[in-house]
């Protein structure tokens, strides 16, 4: 009986396998396909019980030059959460910035505001600046992070200051988020990242600022490295060479050099020296 048991398990495995498998042939079959029909199997896939198959379908219309309207609100008002979640993903390429759009942002589950917030970022919408604002505090940090980068995508002058916060963050994920949203503001973040820079309150913070003011590639910021690089200041200075480790500025090279025997220490992250010829390195 065990035996059989065992066998009409392995046998029932196999066939879910082989399903599966057809399931994510047909979605890859049909992926570029713009039909009625194709969207249509595409957005039935949304609800899938594997999430592989779900996302891939997700992902599919994502990148289709446009998408059925009443099969995308279909999808956004399902009573599946899930796929609520990937469609409010299709929105963001599709959609346009509707009071449908803020419905979402204030739903019960975390994976469909986050959505709706990378939504609200990827369509700019600016009459939500006010709520992703208050939604920086999230007890979700998928949520949260989310939200930062929002904020950073549309980029209004008002919320730089509430971006910047998070640079200090505890949570790797928020903090991360935090950079790439400094990074779109572009030359309006270099003044406040290189004083969070100089000035700011643990090692940590001040990488994370210099390595955001690193990927702002304007004029600007390579003078604000520069001026950070003259300082006397060891953790402006350790932070600017860390940070010149990944980016590539060689009219910086002169004041890079200028570190290459200084001994002091740069918390974990090493002697002026040791950060001076990483960046110098990097600089070939």
């Amino acid at each position: 009986m065990i035996r059989r048991i065992a066998v009409a398990w392995t046998v029932l495995s196999v066939a879910l396998l082989t399903a599966h498998a057809a399931s994510i042939k047909e979605i890859k079959e049909i992926c570029e396909c713009t039909s009625a029909e194709c969207q249509r199997r595409l957005f039935s896939a949304l609800s899938d019980d594997d999430a592989y198959v779900r996302t891939y379908a997700a992902s599919c219309l994502e990148k289709q030059e446009s998408v059925d309207s009443d099969m995308l609100n279909e999808a956004m008002n399902s009573p599946d959460a899930r796929v609520v979640a990937l469609a409010l993903r299709i929105y963001a390429k599709h959609g346009s910035c509707t009071e449908l759009l803020g419905r979402y942002l204030d739903h019960g589950l975390a994976a469909v505001r986050a959505q709706a917030a990378y939504a609200a970022g990827r369509l700019k919408c600016v009459q939500f600046d006010r709520k992703l604002v208050d939604m920086v505090w999230d007890r979700h940090i998928s949520v949260r992070s989310q939200v930062i980068v929002a904020l950073g995508r549309i980029g209004s002058d008002s919320t730089l200051p509430k971006v910047l916060v998070f640079l200090n963050s505890p949570h790797d994920q928020v903090a991360q988020a935090a950079i790439k949203a400094a990074v779109m503001y572009g030359d309006r973040a270099v003044e406040p990242l290189r004083r969070l820079v100089a000035n700011g309150e643990s090692a940590e913070l001040r990488v994370r600022a210099a390595l955001a003011l690193g990927a702002i590639t304007t004029p600007r910021a390579s003078a604000a490295l520069r001026e950070l690089l003259e300082s006397r200041d060891r953790s402006a200075v350790g932070a600017a060479l860390y940070t010149l480790k990944f980016r590539r500025d060689r009219s910086l090279i002169p004041q890079i050099r200028e570190h290459l025997d200084d001994n002091r220490r740069f918390g974990r992250y090493g002697t002026l020296s040791e950060l001076a010829k990483a960046a110098l390195e990097n600089q070939k």
